[in-house]
């Protein structure tokens, strides 16, 4: 049936690429850094790919090829495997997946692989923030995709109102002021510095 060709392409994803079978054992700091530094890594062509590529899933979501949706998830992950936005949607798809229908080892499976990848875009935001709110230069915090100041913005509750540019000890900052939704407002304070390096 549908659920095992599902299972077959999405669980071969951490083997392909190559993070690890065990997902609680990494460290997305380091990694996320790692995988930045490479002089090939092209962050601007990467929030690109990203925001194509997680449409386009949604639209094949929306006309009810959930098989194709999780495929081109796991093509993104592939490309940039810390994807927060595409471990959410694939996260968020298993759970939406689980029916009465479904026999209990099928639903089972369906809500490990759900926790597995919600898990990972936790830890993943978790890496950016490290226990911070990211409210000033000294607790700023450091991302390597401007997708992940909006993944942050939305884990902590809040929305973006205004953006302006700063740098600090030579290092290039995103200064954004955002609200939530009970009206407080906060300023948020993401390091660029790898946005602003030669590898653009």
């Amino acid at each position: 049936m549908v659920y095992r060709i599902l299972f077959g392409v999405i669980l071969e994803c951490f083997v392909n690429l190559a993070i690890g079978a065990e997902a609680a054992n990494v460290d997305y700091e380091k990694a996320r850094m790692k995988f930045a530094a490479d002089p090939a890594y092209k962050p601007y062509a990467i929030l690109g790919i990203e925001s194509a590529m997680t449409k386009q899933a949604m639209q094949l979501w929306r006309d009810g090829d959930s098989f194709a949706a999780l495929k081109k998830l796991d093509e993104l992950l592939a490309i940039y495997p810390f994807s927060i936005m595409a471990h959410k949607m694939i996260g968020d798809s298993y759970e939406s997946l689980v029916s009465p229908n479904n026999k209990p080892a099928q639903n089972a499976e369906l809500k490990r692989l759900s926790k597995k990848y919600l898990e990972i875009a936790e830890k993943i935001i978790t890496s950016i923030t490290r226990g911070t709110q990211c409210s000033s230069f000294k607790d700023n915090c450091r991302v390597i995709n401007i997708a992940e100041e909006e993944m942050v913005l939305w884990r902590l509750g809040f929305s973006k109102k205004k953006q302006s540019l700063d740098k600090h000890n030579g290092d290039s900052y995103d200064v954004l002021q955002a609200e939530n939704g009970a009206g407080k407002k906060q300023k948020f304070v993401f390091n660029t510095s790898v946005l602003n390096a030669d590898h653009k």
